[in-house]
């Protein structure tokens, strides 16, 4: 019984950073410091203006929608679609903060498989910038120009 006590305190022990992958080696973060760092630029130096509950609320009916329907040859594709698509939908305030906080529940989920990169947040805006563009059919459009 006290080996499963030990056990289960050491395991929840583990800090996030040993769980989650270092953008620039694509391994896992070396040290907390480390972490911090991209956390610390990420959440603090990166951090758009919040866009509302409502509209964020919209984004995620939007991505939910999109995200089920939809599938893509690589990751960025889906991040260029997907920013495309909301900016369309939403507006670019509100797309923006929506790449932002995916990749900051990326590198706070010390979970690897949903690991975090700043190319993500670029892929994601070069899809807003897209949406710039005048369209009839967003989804086709966003579709075409993120292939």
């Amino acid at each position: 019984m006290g080996l499963l006590v030990c056990t289960v305190a050491s395991a929840a022990d583990v800090a996030c950073y040993q769980n989650e992958i270092d953008p620039s080696t694509r391994r896992i973060y070396a040290s907390e410091s480390e972490y911090e760092s991209d956390l610390e630029e990420l959440l603090h130096r990166r951090q758009p203006p919040d866009p509302g509950l409502f509209k964020l609320a919209f984004a995620y009916k939007v991505y939910k929608e999109a995200a089920a329907e939809q599938q893509f040859r690589t990751d960025k594709v889906a991040h260029c679609y997907m920013g495309c698509l909301l900016a369309s939908r939403v507006d670019e305030e509100t797309a923006t903060y929506a790449a932002w906080y995916k990749e900051v529940k990326d590198l706070t989920d010390c979970n690897r498989k949903t690991h975090f990169e700043w190319e993500d947040i670029k892929a994601t805006e070069r899809g807003i910038r897209l949406a710039r563009t005048p369209h009839q059919n967003a989804r086709l459009f966003c579709r075409k120009q993120c292939r």
